[in-house]
């Protein structure tokens, strides 16, 4: 089983999905209810969790070739960019906030992290983008948008019915 979580400031949304990419359980948790997360979690093999893992150590803060943003950058999200073409909205902070979906991310990991369950950062839009190259995303909160990534999930073999949901 693998798990992914998108992480809202109050919401973390999760889905499980088995090694046929058949969606075997969604979940629903508080951002706060972090043992219910990981009992529901299970025995899982690997979980991609939608939020930074850690905070920046701005290893790029005097390359004068990245806008003022991206030199408080990590190295994956600078690189990312390069390589891909597919620039974050934000960078990860330099300090750990007390509150939003970066703290709930932070807070994620680290519960995780306590109960030895393998996680990785990961950015969907960009793993989206590189399933419809060179076609263009839709914004994700239009009806097109949905179907564009629902369409993408389908052609990798992603199986269940109620995908657009």
């Amino acid at each position: 089983m693998y798990v992914g979580i998108d992480v809202g400031s109050e919401r973390l949304h999760c889905v499980k999905v088995d090694d046929r990419l058949r969606i075997s359980s969604v979940g629903l948790f508080g951002s706060d209810e972090l043992d219910r997360l990981a009992e529901w979690l299970g025995d899982v093999i690997a979980t991609a969790i939608d939020a930074p893992a850690q905070v920046s150590t701005a290893p790029h803060a005097d390359d004068t070739d990245l806008s003022p943003k991206f030199r408080r950058a990590r190295c994956a999200e600078i690189d990312l960019g390069r390589r891909y073409g597919t620039w974050v909205p934000w960078v990860a902070p330099l300090e750990p906030p007390g509150t939003g979906w970066i703290a709930a991310g932070f807070a994620v990991f680290a519960a995780l992290a306590e109960r030895d369950v393998a996680t990785i950062e990961v950015f969907p839009h960009a793993g989206f983008r590189e399933l419809v190259r060179p076609a263009r995303l839709p914004k994700k909160q239009t009806p097109a948008g949905t179907r564009a990534r629902t369409d993408a999930l389908l052609r990798v073999g992603v199986q269940d019915a109620s995908l657009l949901m």
